[in-house]
């Protein structure tokens, strides 16, 4: 039953997704529908849209230091506060407006119209592929970086570009004085400009909730969260490999 959900995700799961409330399993799978499924993949852009301008129409509002005024009626009403926050409401649907018009219409308008969708944009560059770990297991650790090798030997041209962005236990792969392949993966880093690695800031925040300090490898990036990485990925017309998939080495 859980499967068949995922794989037909309602607008309340898509909501749960992008609002960051899904366990490790439950986004792997949205975003394993998303990559089979344009129509999946449309809902969570807008419902990303959304989001973003919602939080960027209020990213100055403050709560107020007391409901009312010190000279005024319990009973009387707070003009000021009223107007402040209609005026928020209506910053937030003219961003709303304005975002979804020019950005997910403009893109619904170009599939429609002939005009290079970013997938096929992101073809034509060069191929570009995100690869997902979440297990701390050496066997798919190995595999992602044989991947990688296998990728810059096949597509070795500009515009070209592979990374790994790694949560809960994959961020082992990336951890300097526990991953196994240590060495390996700086070595990437430092010879490809092409080639990335990603440690989910949210998973290092979890690490640090549990008395632990981790230290990553240098380079590796650790400011994006990986959910929302891969979406933004997803977006621009990359194509999503989960590390689990791929044939162990």
């Amino acid at each position: 039953m859980i499967k068949k959900t995922y794989e037909n995700p309602d607008p309340q799961l898509l909501s749960a997704f992008v609002d960051g409330q899904l366990d490790a399993q439950g986004c792997e799978a949205i975003l394993a529908t998303m990559e089979r499924d344009p129509d999946v993949r449309d809902q969570v852009y807008e419902l990303r849209r959304a989001k973003d301008l919602m939080n960027l129409a209020f990213a100055d509002a403050r709560a107020p230091t007391r409901l009312l005024p010190a000279n005024r009626d319990v009973g009387a009403p707070v003009h000021g506060t009223r107007r402040s926050l209609w005026k928020s409401l209506a910053a937030t649907v003219t961003l709303l407006a304005v975002g979804l018009g020019s950005g997910m219409l403009g893109y619904y308008c170009s599939q429609k119209s002939g005009a290079t969708p970013p997938a096929m944009a992101a073809r034509q560059a060069g191929e570009r592929v995100v690869l997902h770990i979440s297990k701390s297991d050496p066997r798919q650790f190995a595999a992602a970086l044989d991947y990688i090798e296998t990728f810059l030997k096949e597509h070795d041209k500009p515009g070209s570009q592979v990374e790994v962005v790694a949560n809960a236990g994959g961020l082992d792969l990336m951890r300097a004085g526990v991953s196994p392949f240590e060495k390996q993966v700086a070595d990437m880093i430092r010879r490809h400009d092409n080639v990335h690695f990603i440690a989910c800031a949210n998973g290092i925040r979890n690490l640090f909730r549990r008395g632990e300090h981790p230290r990553f490898i240098s380079n590796v990036d650790t400011d994006k969260t990986a959910i929302d990485h891969i979406v933004d990925r997803l977006q621009a017309g990359w194509t999503y490999v989960k590390v689990e998939a791929l044939p162990e080495t």
